[in-house]
């Protein structure tokens, strides 16, 4: 199956979007974001520590946080991952949307 295709279920972006998109200017967006990436790194976890201890909640099993007694915990780090990871894949096609879309070139 063409990725195109598979990427085109996602109902809240046109598949006109997934069709025409330029792999290589989505490529150079992702690259281009990356002090992005660590803003928001740095926003939603301040030290490497605690970024390393959310990495650790997200792989230990929920029922042991439960266990410990760690279960807010684990929660909340486990959704500033998500939330991070979301906003940091999120990034380049929105940026491609918005420039293909709202911008004109002549």
């Amino acid at each position: 199956m063409n990725i195109s295709k598979k990427l085109s279920r996602f109902n809240f972006i046109p598949q006109e979007f997934w069709t025409n998109v330029n792999w290589t200017t989505l490529g150079i967006l992702y690259t281009a974001n990356i002090p992005v990436y660590l803003a928001l790194g740095w926003f939603f976890f301040r030290t490497w520590d605690n970024f390393t201890e959310c990495l650790g909640y997200l792989i230990k099993p929920d029922i042991w946080s439960w266990m410990n007694g760690e279960m807010v915990d684990d929660f909340w780090a486990t959704m500033k991952i998500y939330l991070w990871l979301a906003l940091c894949l999120g990034a380049a096609p929105a940026e491609y949307y918005v420039i293909t879309n709202f911008m004109v070139f002549t």
